[in-house]
């Protein structure tokens, strides 16, 4: 939750402003706006990376950082998969864990379950970085993300780099991770930061459009079609019909 949210930069830059959110639990929210209207800035507030110069934000009720660190275990996922090239495939994936403390057995059963979950296989897990493309790479990242089973799932533009194909198939698979979550009642939040109109619309529960200069939420949208989403409603009138309201309006706060 966020009330009146601002970020001044030290030399007087405004990049936030009286920002009010509230994101419910197991909830799908997708961050859409233009370039530079702090889009990727409030999701490093909610994650606790940098603090709020105005206003407040809670997750669970308490202050970011301590949420992160005692109550709501929280994954973040960069635009880059920020991968190490020296460790393999596998040692990547199972990062977050040995830094926790995991003992080794549980890691790598960890890193042997996620490994199908986002398309994977064992001799994949033997490869550096450098010998995977870069849609390899993003399952990679996120399959790090997903190993310590998160409660909270904030992903930062993480595949605005791919081509559309590939672009659309991992939109599809993670919307299927997030089904099969919930079907096992342990559903993740996720705020996904795009600015792909499509793509918010194919995966979100809700949408919020953001404005900039100084950026805020400028507008809510429910969006209307039920969950899981296949790749068949890409080619429905009424998804169609959709992004192009939701791209309207975004140009119309855009203008404000």
């Amino acid at each position: 939750m966020g009330r009146g949210v601002g970020l001044r930069f030290a030399g007087g830059a405004e990049v936030l402003a009286d920002t009010h959110f509230e994101v419910a639990q197991g909830e799908f929210v997708s961050l859409l706006g233009p370039s530079g209207c702090g889009k990727s800035t409030l999701l490093r507030i909610i994650a606790g990376l940098i603090p709020a110069t105005s206003g407040e934000v809670t997750v669970g009720g308490i202050e970011p950082a301590l949420s992160r660190q005692t109550y709501h275990p929280l994954a973040f996922v960069f635009q880059d998969p920020t991968l190490l090239p020296w460790r393999t495939v596998r040692d990547n994936i199972r990062l977050p864990l040995e830094l926790q403390g995991v003992p080794y057995a549980a890691q790598m059963a960890a890193v042997e379950a996620s490994l199908p979950l986002i398309g994977l296989t064992s001799e994949d897990a033997r490869k550096r970085p450098r010998s995977l493309s870069g849609g390899m790479r993003m399952r990679v990242s996120l399959a790090r993300a997903l190993v310590t089973d998160p409660q909270i799932l904030l992903m930062d533009e993480p595949f605005a780099a791919l081509d559309d194909v590939l672009r659309q198939q991992l939109n599809e698979e993670l919307v299927e991770l997030r089904a099969n979550k919930l079907r096992e009642n342990k559903p993740w939040t996720c705020l996904f930061v795009t600015h792909n109109v499509a793509e918010a619309a194919f995966m979100a529960d809700r949408i919020f459009l953001m404005r900039a200069k100084p950026g805020s939420i400028a507008e809510t949208i429910e969006v209307p079609f039920p969950q899981p989403r296949t790749a068949e409603l890409r080619e429905s009138v009424e998804y169609a019909r959709f992004v192009g309201q939701v791209s309207r309006r975004l140009r119309e706060v855009m203008a404000r």
